[in-house]
């Protein structure tokens, strides 16, 4: 997006910048629930590659684990989409600024969430 965005910004065609973002959104988005469900259905198959199959509680908590990583996927999108093209209009340093607020705030609630799932159980 960022090449993409600078190239449309120096030809002043920026509405083809809003279009490139919509469209980069969507593959995102696309593929944030495919990932999604294949994680949701697959995620106790996927533990079993690197684990025994006897170790069960273990594989369920990795279970959890990438079903609650990967709902955060497609503000994993936005979040990155929206960067490089703030970086690739030229602005990278509010580019940087605002992609470190946004995975601190980001970690700071997926691990409450996470610790909060975890206390449930």
């Amino acid at each position: 997006m960022a090449t993409y965005a600078g190239q449309n910004v120096g030809a002043k065609k920026l509405d083809r910048v809003k279009e490139g973002l919509k469209a980069a959104s969507l593959i995102g988005i696309i593929y944030s629930v495919i990932a999604f469900v294949i994680l949701f259905f697959g995620g106790k198959y996927i533990a079993l590659l690197f684990m025994d199959a006897d170790q069960t509680e273990i594989i369920g908590r990795v279970a959890m684990f990438l079903i609650g990583n990967s709902m955060f996927y497609i503000p994993l999108t936005f979040v990155n989409v929206v960067r490089f093209t703030i970086q690739g209009m030229g602005f990278s340093t509010f580019a940087r600024w605002r992609h470190d607020l946004s995975w601190a705030s980001a970690s700071f609630r997926y691990s409450a969430s996470f610790r909060h799932a975890l206390r449930a159980r």
